[in-house]
């Protein structure tokens, strides 16, 4: 009912792009792997730095874990009511989020890859186009080049999901795409990328790095603090 999965291969897309492009970023919002970034004592932490593949990706610590759930999905977790995301929306309906990191082969350029995956979105059964994809090249803190996307659909017309994606290229043949998810009833306004659970998820999304020791770790700490706000 939860799972989104990516794709095995992205092959070229024709026609028009599925996303709306935003103004690209020069670079990511992160530090850039300073060493204020890496000061931050990963014990006293909610989430961790899991490692596969070459690639590092924050993600929260009490989530179920579900890694290698099939050959090209390294990295599983799935909430549980715990970590700072409730097991139910603000109506008491059954709330969700997860994240996926898969190694897959991606032949085209990250913006056609990225039209592939939206087009797919936008074709899926008994889904409506909530708010439509929006999409931005940027780097990730270790300088890798990265596309980013962000659609609120509604399933089956009664579940609201905030489906957040992130592209990289390891080589010309293959990359790694960064799966984040929130689905809740229809009317939630946690499953929406505006809301501080949204503006969390993107972070722990955009912390995906190729070079492991370039996380930037406070960006991940901050998301979590304002997350938790009152």
């Amino acid at each position: 009912m939860w799972l989104w999965l990516g794709v095995v291969a992205l092959v070229v897309a024709g026609g028009a792009a599925a996303f709306v492009a935003k103004r690209s970023a020069t670079s990511s919002a992160t530090s850039q792997g300073s060493d204020e970034s890496q000061s931050v004592d990963m014990n006293e932490e909610a989430w961790e730095i899991v490692e596969q593949e070459g690639a590092a990706l924050a993600v929260p610590k009490d989530w179920d874990n579900l890694d290698r759930f099939s050959p090209q999905v390294l990295v599983f977790r799935k909430s549980n009511g715990k970590g700072g995301i409730p097991a139910t929306d603000e109506a008491g309906a059954p709330l969700q989020a997860q994240m996926i990191l898969e190694y897959i082969r991606m032949d085209p350029s990250l913006q056609d890859s990225a039209n592939v995956v939206a087009d797919r979105i936008l074709k899926t059964p008994q889904t409506d186009i909530s708010v439509r994809p929006t999409g931005e090249m940027f780097k990730l803190s270790d300088g890798t080049e990265a596309f980013f996307m962000s659609v609120e659909i509604i399933k089956d017309g009664k579940e609201r999901e905030l489906m957040l994606k992130l592209l990289a290229k390891k080589d010309a043949q293959n990359g790694f795409v960064v799966t984040g998810s929130i689905t809740a009833n229809k009317e939630s306004q946690i499953a929406t990328a505006t809301s501080k659970q949204g503006q969390w998820l993107k972070t722990l999304v955009r912390s995906l790095v190729l070079d492991p020791s370039k996380l930037d770790k406070r960006a991940v700490h901050n998301a979590y603090v304002e997350r938790d706000k009152r």
